[in-house]
């Protein structure tokens, strides 16, 4: 679906992501791979490759901005250098949002798909530092 309309679909069906997404800067861009939130000073900005975007179903395009939007609200840009291992914390802040989200696409990364990495049991919701001290 259009960018646009997702925005539109999300503040609809979830209007608490829904208002972080209207007062958010947003540009599409290939500059990145994939949907990411990035620091401008000390506000935050959705950038949205537009080949990646078009790739999903309606359904995994609001589960992606949603995405974006939890690691806005749980503040992993403004944590992460608080972490040793990037990658890992990456990881582990992915399974921290994915832990509150529905239809995201089939390689999310979840708390059941890391503990089957792991060989661990792992809830959802256990936030970021937990998932990473799981994972050392």
């Amino acid at each position: 679906m259009e960018i646009e309309k997702a925005f539109k679909r999300l503040l609809i069906k979830n209007p608490f992501y829904g208002l972080f997404c209207l007062s958010l800067p947003k540009v599409v861009t290939k500059k990145y791979p994939t949907l990411c939130v990035s620091k401008q000073g000390i506000s935050c900005q959705l950038n949205i490759n537009p080949d990646f975007w078009e790739q999903h179903t309606d359904d995994e395009q609001i589960a992606l901005l949603m995405h974006e939007l939890g690691h806005i609200c749980f503040q992993h840009m403004f944590m992460h250098d608080s972490f040793a291992d990037q990658k890992l914390f990456n990881v582990s802040a992915d399974c921290e949002v994915n832990s509150y989200i529905e239809n995201l696409p089939k390689d999310g990364c979840t708390p059941e798909w890391l503990g089957k990495k792991i060989g661990k049991q792992l809830d959802k919701g256990l936030g970021t530092k937990k998932y990473y001290e799981a994972i050392q």
